[in-house]
């Protein structure tokens, strides 16, 4: 498989050890993606968001599932690191499982997302993205692990810890160009120096926390299909869309759903009309 070390376009180094390294050897003006990500504020803890929701205009992607998963959850140590995963979320990379063999995983990598005012996550369009394999034996042990300790957060219900890796999953990984017991070995490719995936490794202050490699296939699943069903439909008349105050509340049924099915491991369409008051 190809694989790019340094951004055709801009030459900077794509297998920093964090995006902000990434970040500081860009050049002032890149591509148009790369200036409004640059423009973009830095992301923010869970607790802040919830405080002080995110101001108009992009911002970084924070998928759906963390975000009820922490008002879900009473647990601190849970919440500390899904406040971690928010706050650097700039740090990762959104991978997408597109090739198995019998023994070979391959993935393909782009910086993580931001999100435009219509919702619409955005990726760079001028940057191939990163592709890179990984042994099946060892991807696979690095996920049962981080299933593992999501499960003993209490944010995994029990029969997903052992979920199979498939073709069209989509993970929030670090790649890094230091090993980790959190992180396994890219293969390389003839003069390519090492490289490791994972999670998040914990930085080097006190009370830190590591975030483990986390699944965000079905957000980024609901994603793709918002905008394939957003480029599809025509625009609505104004006068044609529903009151303000009725769409309000059907929002808030939706989320109530959502965070009853998340706390009962069932699908939020099946919990029956009523029930958001007892949750």
């Amino acid at each position: 498989m190809t694989d790019l070390t340094h951004c055709p376009h801009c030459g900077a180094d794509l297998h920093a050890d964090s995006a902000a390294a990434v970040r500081a050897s860009r050049p002032a003006t890149t591509s148009t993606w790369e200036t409004l990500r640059e423009t973009v504020a830095p992301p923010r803890s869970i607790a802040d968001v919830m405080a002080q929701p995110e101001a108009t205009g992009p911002t970084w992607w924070l998928p759906s599932l963390l975000y009820l998963a922490y008002r879900t959850t009473d647990d601190a140590e849970a919440r500390a690191v899904l406040d971690e995963f928010a706050s650097r979320r700039d740090e990762l990379f959104y991978a997408v499982v597109e090739e198995q063999t019998d023994d070979v995983f391959g993935l393909t990598l782009q910086p993580w997302p931001l999100v435009d005012e219509r919702g619409r996550l955005r990726f760079p369009i001028g940057t191939d993205p990163i592709e890179v394999e990984v042994a099946a034996g060892d991807v696979t042990t690095l996920l049962e692990a981080a299933r593992a300790r999501w499960n003993h957060l209490g944010l995994l219900q029990d029969d997903l810890v052992g979920r199979r890796l498939q073709i069209g999953d989509v993970y929030a990984v670090d790649l890094a160009d230091r090993p980790n017991k959190s992180r396994i070995a890219v293969l390389p490719h003839g003069d390519e120096r090492p490289r490791y995936l994972g999670g998040l490794a914990a930085r080097r202050e006190g009370g830190a926390v590591a975030v483990p490699v986390v699944d965000i296939t079905w957000d980024a699943r609901e994603a793709g299909k918002l905008a394939h069903y957003a480029a599809a439909a025509g625009v609505i008349p104004e006068e044609l869309g529903a009151a303000p105050s009725a769409m309000a509340a059907v929002a808030r049924e939706t989320e109530e759903r959502y965070m009853i099915g998340f706390a009962r491991g069932m699908d939020p369409r099946d919990v029956p009309p009523g029930s958001q008051g007892g949750a």
